[in-house]
C-alpha cells in the first residue's frame, strides 16, 4: 500500500508527466486525434477543450463526420491513430480549512468507421490523496452507433453512455456539477447524469434544425438495496433491468437552441427489516421532466441553463423497515450559466493560441428534508476563470458561494488533452 503523501505526489506527477509531453512534443504529434485525422486545428470544433462550438456539435451529431467527408479508408484510421488522453490535477479547498487533491488520466478512442458506423470507448486511472490505492476506472462510456439513414438523420446507439443531456456533465469544462441533474429524495439513487447501459435511437430533421432521441436504459443500481441482500445471503432482487426511458427533443437556430427532456420509469428498492434477515422489496416510480435554453447573444457570450421537475413515487421505507412509506415526493432545480470568452487570440511561437473565459453559474434547488417533514430551498453561485494555452492546455479556477449555512468551497485544475 502506498502512503497518502506518496499518492499525492504521484497524482501531481501524472499531471507533470503530461505537461512534459505537452512541452516537448512537436506540433504534429500534439494535435488530438480528430484534428490530426482531418488536418485541422482544434478550434474548428472547440472553444477550449472539451467545450464544443456549433461545428463541433454538428460533427458529434453526425457520428464524428464532417458535412462533406471523403470516403472512409482504413489506412486513414490507422495513420491518424484516433486515441487521445486527458490528464488533469485538481485541488479542492474548503471554507474553514481542509483540502483534497486528486489526479485523473483518461484514455479515449473515438472515430467513424465509414459512412454509417462510429464508436466511443474510454477508460482511466484515478489517483487520490485520501486513498491508499490507485483506482482503475472501468470504461465510463463504451458504445457503438449505426446510422440507419446517413448524415445522422436516423441512428441507433448501444452500450454504456451518457444520455443525450442538454449540457454534458461528463465533458463539461466547469469544475463543479450541474446541481439539478443529481436531485433526488429518499432511497432513490437514479440520476440522469450517470452513465447508463442503454439503447438509443435518434436523428435530425429539417436540415439540422431539429434533433431528437429516445433511449431505453437499465435504471439505477441502489448500493443500499444490494447490501441488504448481501447481508442476508440472498440473490439480489433489486438489480434487475428496469427498462426506464429517456426522451429528448430540441430546435436549433443560428444563435439559439431550445429543448425539452424527460426521464420516466421505475426502480426496485429494498430494505432489511429490524430483526429479520429477509429484505423487503418495492418499486419506486421516477419522473424527471425539464426544459433547457442555450443562447449566444454575441460571438463571445454564451448564456444557457435548464429547469428540472422531479417526482419519486415511493422512495422511503416505513419506520419499522417492513415495507415502503407509500409517500410520493417532488423536487425542483434550475441553473443559469454565463460564459464570456474575453480573449481568443492566435500568437506566434510556442503558445500558438491563448484564450481566456470568465464564467458564472447560479443554481437553485428545492426538495424535501430526509424525513419528508417539509421542503427546503438551497442556492449557490459559482464564478470562475478558464485559461487555455496551445488550445489543449487549460488552467481553471472556480469558487462556490453556498447559502443556507453550507461552507463555501473552491477548486483549481490543470488539464491537458493530447
Amino acid at each position: 500500500m502506498a502512503h497518502k503523501g506518496e499518492l499525492m505526489r504521484r497524482s501531481w506527477a501524472a499531471l507533470a508527466a503530461a505537461v512534459i509531453v505537452f512541452a516537448s512534443a512537436d506540433v504534429a504529434s500534439a494535435i488530438p486525434a480528430f484534428a490530426r485525422r482531418y488536418g485541422v486545428e482544434c478550434h474548428l470544433c472547440h472553444r477550449g477543450v472539451p467545450r464544443l462550438n456549433r461545428t463541433g456539435l454538428r460533427f458529434k451529431e453526425r457520428g464524428y463526420r464532417l458535412e462533406n467527408e471523403d470516403p472512409f479508408k482504413p489506412s486513414d484510421w490507422i495513420e491518424s491513430i484516433p486515441v487521445r488522453a486527458r490528464a488533469s490535477g485538481t485541488h479542492l479547498f474548503f471554507e474553514g480549512g481542509g483540502s483534497h487533491t486528486s489526479g485523473f488520466v483518461k484514455l479515449i478512442s473515438a472515430a467513424n468507421l465509414g459512412s454509417r458506423l462510429s464508436y466511443w470507448v474510454d477508460s482511466g486511472l484515478f489517483l487520490d490523496d485520501d486513498d491508499d490505492t490507485d483506482v482503475y476506472s472501468e470504461p465510463a462510456e463504451a458504445w457503438v452507433r449505426l446510422d440507419l439513414v446517413r448524415e445522422g438523420k436516423l441512428y441507433v446507439r448501444a452500450g454504456r453512455m451518457e444520455l443525450d443531456l442538454p449540457f454534458s456533465q461528463v465533458r463539461t469544462p466547469h469544475l463543479f456539477s450541474y446541481a439539478p441533474y443529481y436531485l433526488n429524495t429518499g432511497r432513490e439513487a437514479d440520476s440522469i447524469a450517470d452513465d447508463h447501459l442503454a439503447l438509443e435511437v435518434g436523428g435530425r430533421l429539417a436540415d439540422d434544425k431539429y434533433h431528437w432521441s429516445a433511449a431505453v436504459t437499465s435504471g439505477a443500481d441502489d448500493p443500499a438495496s444490494a447490501g441488504a441482500y448481501e447481508a442476508a445471503g440472498r440473490e439480489d432482487e433489486s438489480g434487475a433491468f428496469e427498462g426506464n426511458v429517456y426522451l429528448r427533443a430540441s430546435r436549433r437556430g443560428d444563435t439559439t437552441r431550445a429543448g425539452v427532456f424527460a426521464y420516466l420509469g421505475r426502480n426496485t428498492l429494498a430494505v432489511a427489516p429490524f430483526g429479520n434477515a429477509l429484505p423487503s422489496t418495492w418499486r419506486d416510480d421516477v419522473v424527471r421532466v425539464g426544459v433547457d435554453l442555450d443562447v449566444w447573444p454575441s460571438e463571445r457570450l454564451n448564456v444557457y441553463g435548464l429547469f428540472l421537475h422531479g417526482r419519486n413515487g415511493d422512495a422511503l421505507p416505513n419506520g419499522a423497515r417492513t415495507r415502503s412509506l407509500e409517500v410520493a415526493t417532488t423536487f425542483q432545480g434550475a441553473f443559469v450559466q454565463a460564459d464570456y470568452h474575453a480573449v481568443e487570440k492566435q500568437v506566434s511561437g510556442f503558445l500558438k493560441e491563448i484564450a481566456l473565459a470568465a464564467t458564472a453559474r447560479a443554481s437553485w434547488t428545492r426538495r424535501p428534508t430526509p424525513d419528508l417533514a417539509f421542503k427546503t430551498s438551497e442556492w449557490s453561485v459559482h464564478p470562475g476563470l478558464e485559461l487555455w494555452l496551445r488550445e489543449r492546455f487549460r488552467l481553471a479556477f472556480e469558487y462556490g458561494f453556498q447559502g443556507q449555512g453550507r461552507p463555501d468551497l473552491g477548486a483549481v485544475q490543470a488539464e491537458l488533452v493530447f
